[in-house]
This record gives C-alpha cells, sequence and structure tokens, in this order.
C-alpha cells in the first residue's frame, strides 16, 4: 500500500468536449461570481474589521490558489484551453476573437490572481514577523492591497468574458 498522498482533483471540469471554448463558459461565470462574492463580502470573509486574525487564506482559496474547489484554480491552463479552441474553431463560430485582445486579457487575470495571492499571503505574515503598525507594512496593509489588486483583476476578467461574448 503506497503511503503518497495524491493531490484532490479540480472540482471544475469542462461541461462538453475539452477543445469546444463553450465546455468553459459556465467555470468562468462562476469564477466572476465568485470574485464578485468575495468583494462583496470582503469583510466578513477576511475579517478586515478586526484588529488582528486576518484570513488571508480565505482569498486564496477563493481565487484559486489553495485547495481544489475553486473555479479559478489553474485558470492559466483554462485560457490556454480556451485559446486552443479559438484558433482550431473547425464550424468558425470563434471567428470574431481577438486572439490579441484575448490573449492580453488572459495573462492580465492571470497576473493578477497571483498578485492578489501573493498579497492575500503576505497579510497573513506580516504582522507576526514584526510589520504590525509599520506604515504600509501591516497586515491590514497587505490584505487591502489584495483587495485593491482583486478590483483590478475583476475589472481585466469582465473585459475578457465581454471579449469572447459572455
Amino acid at each position: 500500500r503506497s503511503s503518497v498522498v495524491r493531490p484532490a482533483p479540480n472540482a471544475w471540469a469542462p461541461s462538453g468536449p475539452a477543445d469546444d471554448p463553450a465546455s468553459y463558459y459556465d467555470q468562468l461565470r462562476a469564477g466572476r461570481d465568485e470574485m464578485e462574492r468575495l468583494l462583496k463580502d470582503w469583510v466578513k470573509i477576511t475579517h478586515a474589521d478586526r484588529d488582528t486574525d486576518f484570513d488571508g487564506d480565505a482569498v486564496r482559496r477563493i481565487i484559486g490558489t489553495v485547495g481544489t474547489g475553486s473555479p479559478l484554480l489553474r485558470m492559466d491552463k483554462v485560457f490556454d484551453k480556451l485559446r486552443r479552441g479559438f484558433v482550431a474553431d473547425p464550424d468558425g463560430r470563434y471567428a470574431d476573437v481577438d486572439l490579441e485582445n484575448f490573449d492580453e486579457l488572459a495573462q492580465d487575470v492571470v497576473q493578477g490572481l497571483r498578485d492578489t495571492d501573493y498579497l492575500a499571503y503576505s497579510a497573513i505574515f506580516a504582522d507576526p514577523s514584526g510589520n504590525a503598525g509599520v506604515p504600509g507594512q501591516s497586515s491590514k496593509d497587505f490584505l487591502e492591497k489584495s483587495r485593491k489588486e482583486l478590483i483590478r483583476t475583476l475589472d481585466k476578467y469582465n473585459k475578457l468574458l465581454k471579449a469572447i461574448r459572455l
């Protein structure tokens, strides 16, 4: 018997053929909905109204960098599959997708999720590392920077969805 721990599978899978971009549309919509929910309920989810015990990991779970349940998990791979589907496009359904614009927005979203994650992760450790009370370097400061980055990322994400007619 093996004692190897295997990662849990991603809870999200294409709703149809893996080479058809439309198979990822439910996941893309759910990703947008999760970012909107996180921003709407930011204080409740992250405990940003407290003086301590901020929950940067809650942000990370929702944006897909902790755990496997988020529709935003491995979004870079989803975007790669979308692009391949847009290029292949055997019946011309995606002929009007501007691939250059899609690529730029996809890169911006992936980087924005990484930056949001980095800042939320930093919020976990800033105060315990001695930065409590240091202007711009406290856990609360990093959590606020993470929120602002998520706002920028959601804006790019919405532009991407519009670019692919979602």
